[in-house]
């Protein structure tokens, strides 16, 4: 497996929870977090925190490949309703316009999401074709623990599952533990009064990300640099929004 370096750029409220919106960015602090912007791997099982944001990824791997992608969530109560938008290019060779809604509601200690994605795929010049992909996810709240569960596919492909642990006993530290049928990663944060950082580590195929940011009155800048996946430059922007 080729091994490579991720380099992200941003500035954002939440952008330690936000996901990729593709499959090659990654999502730093957990994809089943117990909140945070949407993503390509999250769970729809999160609790509500507003807000939008864009982004702009580029990859730079053996061909170039680059993502536009635009977030935004708001909350009725304590139901949540989440979406994505992003476009996705692999060189000249491919591209992929992707949309997924998201909602999800608490019920007594757990949280039950459901997702459905949209995806518009095609070879320029050639041939176009559309798939249909869903997501199911809960989320069980226990003190300072998340415990998650995801199921997730396209319809033309078999269906993948994902569950993991998430723990934050304060505002200044968290740890997580997530795995597939294929892979298992760890991660931990440190948070302080202007900023804070993420680590995650996957295995067995050996990969390091780590996130770093800033903020102020809401806003969030920071940097996210890993092994894995291709090597990616990106700026990512939103802002919170009041419950």
């Amino acid at each position: 497996m080729r091994r490579s370096w991720v380099l992200w750029l941003g500035l954002s409220v939440n952008l330690w929870a936000a996901g990729g919106a593709v499959p090659f960015v990654p999502t730093v602090r957990g994809d089943l977090a117990p909140s945070g912007f949407s993503g390509f791997y999250t769970s729809p099982a999160r609790l509500v925190a507003p807000g939008f944001a864009l982004s702009a990824v580029y990859g730079a791997g053996d061909v170039d490949e680059f993502a536009y992608a635009g977030y935004g969530e708001v909350g009725a109560g304590p139901l949540r309703l989440a979406f994505f938008s992003a476009f996705h290019g692999l060189d000249s060779l491919y591209r992929q316009s992707y949309s997924e809604m998201q909602t999800s509601l608490p019920v007594g200690m757990f949280v039950l999401g459901a997702a459905y994605g949209l995806s518009m795929e095609w070879l320029p010049g050639a041939e176009k074709w559309a798939r249909h992909r869903y997501k199911a996810g809960t989320m069980f709240l226990w003190r300072d623990f998340a415990v998650g569960a995801m199921a997730y596919g396209f319809t033309d492909e078999r269906v993948d599952g994902r569950g993991g642990l998430h723990w934050e006993p304060d505002g200044s530290f968290s740890f997580f533990l997530e795995a597939d049928r294929n892979s298992v990663w760890i991660g931990n944060g440190l948070r302080f009064r202007y900023g804070e950082a993420h680590f995650r580590y996957g295995f067995p195929d050996f990969t390091v990300s780590l996130l770093f940011c800033v903020s102020w009155e809401g806003w969030l800048a920071g940097m996210v640099a890993g092994s894995g996946g291709v090597p990616v430059l990106g700026a990512f922007s939103g802002k919170r929004l009041a419950k």
